[in-house]
């Protein structure tokens, strides 16, 4: 005698689309929590290589911003006025989207504001204030949205300070997880240490290191700078980035994000610590790279910039040291694809993965939704 499915087995399981998401950082998660919103019957599977979750989105220093003046002046050269314009609404639009996700869930999330200091010998500040409040203008509906501040702890007579009261902080930790927890609630499921290897676009599968092999409807493959190690087409580079914290500095007046040498190198607070991270660009002999790290000639190299940018704290020595790999290219533009019918790619996040993740994987999500309502 056959025993067959029941009624209630056919409608709920075997009707449902298998979506596998490669990649548990916040575009993976972004992408996860629309398609889980939406009014189709999918079944929606993250796997993740790591423990816990993505890997730049809990490596990253916490910013959430939109780019400094000068980063922003200098992606004018590389973009041209309306495509920079458009990646830096893209990016705001992408950091009230994920406020909006977590809602009310803590994430450590302060508006204490951004700065980018310029040294003054080297610079005119008043050109650069104008300059970049003419490009964002348009996207804020503000011609005033960077200025000039004193800072009293801020060596005033070597640098200038431009702020502005948009950005904040979060604790990317903290911020993947709260995502973790509301797509549990949504029937998610995670699957960590699986380390995807290989993709057959023609039968619908994927496998790992270990051989097992996980058969989709749909796939997204959300792991930026490792794409190219399952898409080799796709056109990201991976560079290290650095990041170091403080041991804490008593009487530790510094409050918010900044940005130094077009963004490159950048700290905040983290309590009474200071984070400080990046500098890639000093060092392209060592950051061009895929492997985790960090280098003595770089720590030594963003020790000493701190510690002259910090010149009432004699006493500054790094506790916490990690690394993170970013995405990048040729532009700073991410990029999403579809690769054919069933597969789906976004990558090429360019080191604002915090900024955009979430609107990128909106995209993916509503990508997959409309060819899912056509099928």
């Amino acid at each position: 005698m056959v025993n067959s499915i029941s009624f209630w087995q056919k409608n709920n399981e075997r009707n449902k689309t298998k979506v596998y998401i490669i990649g548990g950082g916040l575009v993976g998660l972004s992408a996860a929590y629309f398609l889980s919103r939406s009014n189709l019957s999918l079944e929606i599977h993250i796997l993740e290589r790591g423990e816990v979750c993505g890997g730049a989105s809990i490596r990253n220093a916490g910013f959430a911003c939109f780019g400094s003046p000068t980063e922003i002046l200098e992606d004018v050269n590389l973009h041209e006025v309306e495509k920079t314009q458009k990646l830096i609404q893209k990016r705001w639009e992408g950091l009230k989207l994920l406020l909006m996700m977590v809602g009310d869930k803590d994430i450590a999330y302060h508006q204490n504001g951004a700065y980018e200091l310029i040294e003054k010998n080297e610079n005119d500040v008043d050109e650069i204030i104008k300059a970049a409040n003419v490009i964002v203008s348009d996207v804020f509906a503000d011609n005033q949205v960077f200025r000039e501040k004193q800072l009293p702890w801020l060596a005033n007579d070597r640098y200038s300070c431009i702020y502005n009261d948009l950005e904040g902080q979060l604790n990317p930790y903290k911020l993947v997880r709260a995502i973790q927890d509301i797509l549990r609630s949504q029937g998610v499921q995670f699957h960590f240490n699986i380390d995807i290897e290989h993709i057959d676009l023609e039968n619908n599968q994927c496998q790992d290191i270990y051989g097992t092999q996980y058969i989709f409807d749909k796939l997204i493959i959300a792991t930026n700078a490792y794409t190219k190690d399952l898409l080799p087409s796709a056109e990201v580079m991976p560079v290290r980035n650095q990041v170091f914290v403080t041991n804490i500095l008593k009487n530790l007046e510094m409050k918010g994000c900044f940005h130094v040498d077009r963004g490159y190198i950048y700290f905040r607070n983290i309590g009474h610590r200071v984070l400080i991270g990046g500098a890639r660009n000093r060092f392209p002999e060592t950051e061009d790279t895929i492997e985790y790290g960090n280098t003595e000639d770089l720590e030594l190299f963003l020790l000493h910039r701190l510690r002259d940018l910090l010149p009432n704290h004699k006493h500054i020595k790094f506790e916490h040291k990690w690394s993170g790999i970013l995405g990048v290219g040729k532009d700073k533009t991410p990029t999403v694809r579809k690769i054919n019918d069933h597969v789906y790619a976004a990558y090429k996040m360019g080191g604002m993965g915090v900024a955009i993740g979430s609107l990128v994987g909106k995209e993916l999500s509503d990508n997959l939704i409309v060819d899912i309502q056509n099928e």
